[in-house]
């Protein structure tokens, strides 16, 4: 997503590099694909090397009781399937990078 302060990538839950590209997101093989649908390696390591090429990266998949960032890698999961369950969806103001609103 691109915004007045840079690019903002979104996945589903990882990325299996430390730099996001556009050009190389089209030819990731399977082994790929599968870590950014399922991964909660960066968040379970609390992995806080920047991820280049974006302002930000924003993951779901990982159930948190409250937004939380590590380098510039936003996790906004406080919903989700966990048997946690936390009671509110998160949404983060994409100019900002600031909660916007839990609901």
């Amino acid at each position: 997503v691109e915004t007045a302060k840079g690019p903002i990538g979104i996945t589903h839950a990882d990325l299996p590099t430390d730099r996001w590209d556009a050009d190389l997101i089209g030819r990731w093989n399977e082994e790929d694909i599968e870590f950014v649908q399922w991964s909660f390696a960066r968040f379970t390591r609390q992995y806080k090397q920047p991820v280049l090429g974006v302002r930000a990266l924003i993951h779901g998949h990982t159930c948190v009781s409250g937004a939380s960032t590590l380098g510039n890698v936003n996790f906004i999961d406080t919903k989700g399937g966990s048997p946690k369950h936390y009671d509110r969806l998160t949404l983060l103001d994409l100019a900002t990078l600031q909660v916007k609103a839990r609901l």
